[in-house]
């Protein structure tokens, strides 16, 4: 039981680095939200295309800045418009 109860411990310290949560007392400023990662649901709300068309940028080798975490595949804003500013996404 001792490890299992380790093993827990671990994962949720490696999700609370790569997911940050709005603390209680200050909450949310601008940098934060820019560190946070989405997923692609949400980056095709913030671009305003399908989630099938990043599916397929992904698979297609677009380099499209991703991060896969297990089965999920996270973005940084941040890198996101980057990425587009650099004219290698052919996205305007």
């Amino acid at each position: 039981m001792k490890r299992k109860y380790k093993s827990a411990i671990m994962i949720s310290a490696y999700f609370a680095k790569a997911w940050p949560i709005k603390s209680r007392k200050g909450g949310c400023s601008m940098s934060k939200i820019e560190k946070q990662w989405i997923s692609i649901e949400e980056l095709s709300e913030y671009l305003g295309i399908s989630a099938v068309t990043i599916r397929f940028w992904i698979r297609s080798g677009k380099d499209i800045p991703a991060v896969r975490i297990g089965r999920q595949w996270r973005f940084r804003i941040s890198d996101i418009d980057e990425w587009i500013k650099s004219g290698k996404s052919n996205f305007s």
